[in-house]
């Protein structure tokens, strides 16, 4: 079982890269799979003819055990086209996505913002003079399934090929300070903020390498344009197989290894439309990440907004238990207790609404929600401060206060 889920997280991931090295490879598809799995490129694949059933029954992806199944009528009528509406499809779905993703985002921002503030208000509302030793519970509740939906909405809309690989461990290792400083400041919510900050630098770091990775993929691809001898087009053949290079950027070098050790009379040809294939991938990688981006402020405004909004309840919540009225009429008017209560998880919903509105930043921009940190650590300074301020405040806006 372990090595059939090994198999399918494998080659679901490998099934765009290997469509590419398909494609323009000068050798004929299943030659080129098996060539591969000499190379060890493709480990999991058999150094042999298989039946596509057989790479079924042993975990393969069905995208993975399709596009094999494709390269087997390839071989055998000696036509490609069918691979080339299988890359074709690919790049449709690519723009497809970068087409709808300024809807996509906004309509998450919209949906988390409905999860993080109108919902746990209205419920908050009702729930603290109805059971109010429940309040604690709902906003937790609520948080929860924010972030499952933040996680649910970017994998649904955003394409594997679109993914950065994930930061290395490392770099969110940080985060495990959260723990002394939670039990030296009590307080969770500050103590996160500061276990972030290391993390936020290490994985924005890692984001800008990985990405960089798409583009020397592309830039060795335009070198090769200018030379069929990899010397004097300054390319090491061996590091076009080096293991930093990955998803798409791996097909790219894979694929001119290939041409480099196969080259034949249409080398020139294959290279140009490597080449400009290459770009285009770049170009949509970079185009998700900036319109990803320019909703971060909308974000930041969102997470602060639901805390504000949970400090004005909170301070309201103090204001009735500061009055001593008695209850009635199936109405359990907060007390000292159930304040207290309520103050003691403040600082959990404060980090849970940032962290939604982190993770689905992360997604939708890096398609990884292990980058979370680089916008926790903005979301949860901004709302930690807004409730705080807010809270101080509200008896003045609203008239209790001088």
């Amino acid at each position: 079982m372990l090595e059939k889920i090994n198999n399918y997280l494998k080659t679901s991931s490998f099934s765009l890269p290997l469509t590419i090295i398909l494609n323009f490879s000068p050798l004929p598809p299943l030659t080129t799979i098996l060539f591969l799995s000499k190379l060890g490129v493709l480990d999991s694949f058999p150094e042999k003819v298989a039946d596509p059933d057989e790479l079924k029954d042993a975990g393969f992806a069905p995208e993975m055990v399709d596009l094999y199944r494709e390269a087997l009528n390839s071989q055998r009528t000696g036509r490609r086209e069918g691979l080339q509406n299988i890359l074709e499809k690919h790049l449709r779905e690519l723009r497809s996505t970068l087409d709808l993703m300024d809807y996509n985002v906004s309509t998450m921002i919209e949906v988390l913002s409905l999860l993080t503030i109108v919902v746990p208000t209205m419920i908050v509302s009702v729930v603290a003079f109805l059971s109010p030793s429940e309040v604690v519970n709902v906003l937790i509740a609520s948080s929860a399934i924010s972030i499952a939906l933040a996680l649910f909405m970017s994998f649904y809309t955003i394409p594997s090929e679109l993914w950065l690989r994930r930061p290395r461990m490392v770099s969110l290792a940080p985060m495990i300070l959260l723990v002394p400083l939670f039990l030296l400041l009590n307080d969770v919510a500050l103590a996160l903020m500061l276990s972030a900050i290391p993390s936020a630098i290490l994985t924005a770091r890692d984001a800008t390498r990985n990405f960089k990775v798409f583009e020397e993929a592309a830039q060795l691809a335009e070198k090769a344009s200018h030379s069929r001898n990899p010397v004097l087009a300054g390319i090491n053949l061996d590091d076009l197989l080096s293991n930093r290079f990955y998803g798409v950027a791996r097909g790219v070098t894979v694929t001119l290894y290939v041409l480099y050790t196969y080259s034949g009379s249409k080398f020139q040809e294959a290279v140009t439309r490597l080449m400009t294939f290459a770009r285009e991938y770049v170009s949509s990688f970079k185009s998700q990440r900036r319109r990803a981006l320019q909703s971060l402020a909308y974000a930041l405004v969102m997470s602060a907004l639901a805390s504000a909004s949970m400090a004005m309840i909170v301070a309201s919540i103090q204001f009735i238990a500061d009055m001593n009225i008695p209850g009635g009429y199936g109405v359990n008017l907060p007390g000292e207790e159930d304040l207290d209560a309520l103050n003691g998880a403040m600082p959990i919903y404060i980090e849970l609404i940032a962290l939604t509105y982190a993770v689905g930043m992360a997604s939708f921009r890096e398609g990884n929600p292990l980058y979370f940190p680089i916008y926790l650590l903005p979301s949860l300074a901004l709302s930690y401060a807004s409730y705080h301020l807010t809270l101080a405040y509200a008896p003045i806006m609203l008239g209790w206060g001088g």
